[in-house]
């Protein structure tokens, strides 16, 4: 009766054995699988922020490419604008275009300007005064808009002479705005002070630039 006990429990023994077996295979897989799976994971996130750094790069080329291509039109364009202004039957040419506006912040040159025009109307000047920030500007600019240049004069005249310096300034080639008028004395005597606004704009300079793609 002692052998077939001793058979069963060797058969228990086989089992428990398989059963343990079974469950390191399982574990073993289940461990491949996760490590697999986290490294794919991994990996796809690292393709899906590369694809998007890709196409950001590929974007910003094609615009700077486009930007490229517009700025040779822009430049052929005015090549042939110039070539028109500097034509001997036009009534126009760049030195006048720089008279109206120059590209320099010049004072000295301003007042020189306005000292001109006092005296080619046979007035006295009493005061100039403006604000020199040179230096202080601007000159050359990416996108150049006009920058102001204001300057108080006060001459003294007879009233016809006072009104035709006054319209003298507004219609110089050069723009001149006239904000602020006072008058004293007489016809013959006439003491005017005049508050100007006149502009100069900063010639344009070639931004090129570099940009980091994210």
């Amino acid at each position: 009766m002692k052998r077939p006990v001793a058979k069963v429990l060797n058969l228990n023994l086989g089992k428990r054995e398989k059963i343990q077996q079974a469950n390191s295979t399982i574990l073993v897989v289940v461990v491949i699988a996760s490590i697999v799976m986290s490294f794919a994971l991994v990996m796809g996130n690292f393709l899906l922020k590369q694809k998007s750094y890709n196409d950001h790069v590929y974007k910003e080329k094609k615009i700077a490419r486009d930007t490229l291509k517009q700025n040779v039109i822009n430049a052929k364009g005015l090549e042939d604008k110039f070539k028109d202004i500097e034509d001997p039957k036009s009534l126009a040419n760049s030195q006048t275009i720089l008279d109206a506006l120059p590209g320099d912040y010049d004072n000295p040159a301003l007042r020189t300007s306005i000292e001109s025009l006092v005296k080619r109307n046979s007035l006295s000047i009493e005061s100039l005064t403006s604000v020199d920030q040179e230096g202080q500007v601007a000159e050359k600019a990416v996108d150049p808009k006009p920058v102001e240049m204001p300057f108080t004069v006060t001459v003294e005249g007879d009233y016809g002479k006072v009104r035709n310096f006054i319209s003298d300034l507004e219609h110089t080639i050069r723009p001149m705005k006239v904000t602020a008028l006072t008058l004293n004395g007489s016809d013959q005597d006439m003491k005017a002070e005049i508050s100007v606004v006149t502009y100069f704009q900063p010639t344009r300079e070639i931004g090129i630039t570099t940009k980091e793609v994210k």
